[in-house]
């Protein structure tokens, strides 16, 4: 029998291991870097006891897996599963001993070229093997895989992106085998399990979760209320991270990535009543006032995540209870409003992130009208730029609420703005159900109108609480 002292080393493209796995792309996260794809190199060999390497072994296919090592385990895991070709003494029967870090998925054939398929989980793995031959000779041998990677390479179920999960890299500075991200829907929540290779250990820096510091176990089980449908931005669901036998680090964080929704057009409707203190100082009249109000509004997507325009508008269309020092009839007011709303990127900013969490914070901007009605009262029309700071919280297992504030100026000619007239006020809602897609809302809008010019001088304060439908 002839040794070949030689073996295969096989240079793996990353297109080929990534071949059937998801690779991250968090490019619209503003403080992450998507990790590169390693590049790596893989030596397969077969050696004896006496440390002689025979005939070296081929790879004819790999692709990236989730297997489990057992049968009763409860998860797959990853595992880069090799393809084996060799070319041993064709009289040779094999007996596997013992795996280190590999699991043999279809054992080693026998004939002229024996063909092997295993799934590798860390940098380096082991098979012993008992060979008879047709002497009844016995020959111990070892086939031994061994990978070296830049940092490791991340397999990711495609479940994950079903559910919108994904990773994003703070740091890849280990030289470990791999990391792995497993998700399931459990109706309310997501399940999500971390994975290491086995040449890894759990980094147990201030910030990451505790998982399993003894390194006995090598994923980490996760549970997580779903988001609600409201937030629109990425949401850091929890940070962990690992090492490698040199204390290399990584760093990763854990996102939930909304899906968009598609519908391009949205609105609301409202109905409920207003109290009105209004009054004309330079006239001595004064109008208190509860009436029915109409409200509704309807936008477009303009860009997801970030952009909308729309307009509002309400209406009392008669009153319910009505007093006044004067006999003019009752006012019934409106307003108008086109504006444009952005979505402060303020998540994006890593300080703040620890404190949002469920919370968003938008400002809308534009042009607004209100008036009166009639033309008995002093001031009929007044309108000018408003702007409208809106804070959003909308926790998984509980009612969405909001709160924003308000400044109007407002002027009967435009270009002949006075800032001491003005329009400021505050509002809010708090959603009536948890479990609907569309919920009601009860809402409430609390303002304070003041202008003066050369014939009167008016002030309102106006307080209107609504139920709201949106659609």
């Amino acid at each position: 029998m002839q040794r070949a002292f030689w073996w295969n080393i096989f240079f793996i493209a990353p297109q080929i291991l990534f071949a059937q796995t998801q690779i991250i792309s968090p490019a619209n996260l503003a403080d992450t870097k998507a990790q590169d794809q390693p590049s790596a190199s893989l030596i397969l060999r077969w050696v004896d006891t006496d440390g002689a390497l025979y005939q070296g072994a081929s790879v004819t296919k790999m692709e990236w897996v989730w297997s489990k090592t057992q049968d009763n385990e409860k998860l797959e895991s990853p595992a880069l599963r090799l393809h084996i070709s060799s070319r041993l003494p064709q009289d040779w029967t094999a007996q596997l001993v013992s795996a280190d870090s590999i699991t043999v998925v279809q054992p080693l054939s026998s004939g002229e070229t024996q063909t092997l398929v295993l799934d590798l989980r860390s940098s380096r793995g082991t098979l012993q093997y008992k060979f008879t031959d047709k002497d009844k000779k016995t020959i111990e041998m070892s086939f031994v895989a061994q990978t070296t990677v830049e940092h490791p390479f991340l397999v990711i179920r495609p479940e994950c992106t079903k559910y919108h999960l994904n990773f994003v890299v703070h740091k890849s500075k280990a030289r470990h085998f791999f990391n792995g991200l497993y998700c399931e829907d459990h109706l309310d929540r997501f399940k999500i399990y971390f994975f290491r290779s086995l040449d890894s250990f759990w980094n147990s820096k201030e910030g990451f979760v505790s998982a399993h510091l003894d390194n006995k176990q090598t994923v980490y089980e996760y549970e997580v209320l779903k988001p609600k449908e409201e937030l629109q931005h990425s949401q850091r669901l929890f940070r962990v991270g690992t090492k490698d036998e040199l204390s290399r680090e990584t760093q990763y964080s854990i996102f939930y990535q909304p899906l968009v929704s598609q519908k391009l057009f949205f609105a609301t409707v409202g109905v409920g009543t207003s109290y009105y203190n209004y009054k004309e100082n330079r006239l001595n009249l004064s109008l208190n006032q509860i009436s029915i109000t109409l409200k509704a509004s309807a936008g477009i997507k303009l860009t997801p995540k970030t952009f909308d325009a729309g307009i509002n508008f309400f209406i009392n269309p008669f009153s319910l209870l009505s007093s006044s020092n004067s006999p003019l009839p009752s006012a019934r007011f409106y307003g108008l409003y086109g504006r444009l709303s952005y979505k402060l990127p303020l998540h994006t900013i890593q300080k703040f992130e620890p404190f949002l969490k469920e919370s968003e914070f938008f400002l809308l901007s534009g042009w607004y009208l209100r008036g009166m009605a009639s033309n008995v009262y002093g001031v009929a029309n007044l309108h000018g730029p408003q702007f409208i700071l809106l804070y959003l919280n909308a926790p998984p297992d509980n009612k969405a609420f909001w709160i924003n504030t308000k400044l109007a100026f407002l002027t009967q000619r435009i270009g002949l703005l006075n800032i001491s007239n003005l329009e400021i006020g505050i509002g809010g809602g708090v959603e009536l159900s948890t479990k609907a897609k569309y919920p009601y809302a009860l809402v409430f809008d609390l303002s304070n109108t003041q202008f003066e010019n050369l014939q009167n001088a008016v002030s309102l304060v106006g307080l209107t609480v609504s139920i709201q439908k949106p659609f």
